[in-house]
């Protein structure tokens, strides 16, 4: 399975946990659930899930008013966001990696070239 995948896979898992996490204090099984679901999604290294996880984590505190969690959530954010980024988005310094489109140029051009002419509504 494509990291990605997985990664939008476990945010949605996450989302569903959130919500739960809302609606009534959440039990331990609960929360070792959610530790998991983090860990996974930092394990996969997409930079996609985890930047719709910090949207969806701010989104889900602040539409349902819970202020306390989010002070935690900020400071959470302050002391693991610069291991998450040199890890995740700079992927350990190997900026050339990120800046190179990872190979999506080719599949752009060959969908531009072969696929629209093709099918212009689906591609």
């Amino acid at each position: 399975i494509n990291p990605n995948d997985l990664g939008m896979l476990i945010v949605i898992g996450l989302a569903s946990l959130g919500l739960e996490f809302v609606k009534c204090k959440p039990s331990f099984f609960q929360l070792l659930i959610g530790m998991i679901l983090v860990y996974s999604l930092f394990l996969t290294s997409s930079r996609s899930a985890m930047i719709s996880f910090v949207i969806l984590s701010f989104f889900l505190i602040v539409m349902y008013g819970r202020r306390d969690i989010l002070f935690v959530v900020i400071l959470i954010v302050i002391f693991t966001g610069p291991i998450v980024f040199h890890e995740i988005f700079l992927k350990e310094g190997n900026i050339e990696e990120v800046s190179s489109l990872t190979g999506r140029l080719p599949f752009w051009q060959d969908l531009w070239t072969f696929n629209v002419p093709r099918k212009p509504l689906l591609g």
